[in-house]
């Protein structure tokens, strides 16, 4: 089609196909390279590399890895996947200036963040009482953690 800038419509009459049977059958070359490879040596279901053609490059990665992993069990899995995965790229078109999603590390912090957090609400919880000072600090390594909590 890029050759001769035939339409999908005049190729498909070219060749006695529907149009749409053309249009399924080019959309397989937004497929990264390695999925083309593994759909050229038979190792790739086309019902698999159709719906993984639906997405950008990175969903690809995370439809195939569901696949890889079997957790696209039969046909229905795998386009539920896909258009769950489809529906929040598009969401991220909505946002284009949005930060990209946090990294493990990031993540990592936040939940030990949230955990110390947690404790020191379950610490207050407990009351502090009149002539009472609850304190934390790690000044020196040797120190206590906690410092005495009743100063007369």
């Amino acid at each position: 089609m890029d050759e001769t800038g035939w339409t999908v419509e005049q190729l498909a009459a070219r060749l006695g196909k529907a149009p749409w049977r053309i249009t399924e059958r080019t959309v397989l070359l937004t497929l990264r390279p390695e999925y083309q490879d593994l759909l050229a040596s038979g190792n790739f279901k086309p019902s698999e590399a159709t719906e993984l053609a639906r997405l950008s490059p990175r969903g690809q990665g995370v439809l195939f890895n569901a696949i890889r992993t079997g957790g696209c069990r039969n046909y229905n899995d795998l386009r539920a996947s896909a258009n769950a995965l489809v529906k929040a790229e598009a969401q991220l078109t909505l946002m284009p200036d949005a930060p990209p999603p946090p990294c493990e590390e990031d993540r990592r912090l936040a939940s030990t963040f949230e955990a110390n957090v947690e404790r020191v609400a379950a610490l207050l919880r407990t009351g502090i009482h009149e002539n009472q000072v609850v304190g934390s600090a790690r000044p020196i390594p040797t120190a206590p953690a906690i410092w005495p909590t009743c100063w007369a």
